[in-house]
């Protein structure tokens, strides 16, 4: 039997044991609900990318690897068409803070944004990542995907 991101109901019952040395699958359905380029600017010069700027982009074959760098948006959108076409094999990077310590993260994906978008992109469940922060934050972001243990009260945060 399986839950709604997939998981057997004994991959859930050993959360408790995950390694967060190692990468972990983070349900698309609650990462999104903190970080998704196609609603929010994660890139400090451009406004939010549409799905429709990827298809266009893989529709004329404008696709930018990953060894160039990304100066301007249609670089950006080019990159994320990369991604959908070609696939990755490394893991995202993310880190919800501690805020049990008042360490809250507004945008927790360090590193794989490029790949995130493409995995919304494509509908994927899952997407694969190295973990960093408080436990208990990330233990229910792999679990819940409601999760709004990212939130900062009122008038705090980083």
């Amino acid at each position: 039997m399986r839950d709604e991101y997939g998981c057997s109901s004994r991959s859930l019952a050993t959360i408790d044991k995950v390694d967060f040395c190692k990468p972990v699958p983070i349900p698309l359905s609650s990462l999104t609900k903190k970080c998704n380029p196609f609603v929010s600017a994660c890139w400090h010069f451009v406004e939010p990318i549409l799905e429709a700027e990827v298809a266009d982009a893989i529709q004329n074959s404008l696709l930018l690897s990953p060894e160039k760098e990304c100066e301007n948006r249609e670089q950006h959108i080019q990159r994320i068409a990369w991604f959908v076409v070609n696939g990755w094999n490394d893991c995202i990077s993310i880190d919800v803070g501690v805020p049990a310590l008042g360490c809250y993260v507004d945008w927790p994906v360090v590193d794989g944004n490029h790949r995130l978008a493409a995995a919304i992109y494509r509908e994927d469940v899952f997407i694969t990542s190295y973990c960093s922060g408080d436990t208990t934050t990330l233990k229910q972001l792999m679990l819940d995907k409601n999760c709004k243990r990212f939130a900062a009260p009122p008038g705090r945060g980083l």
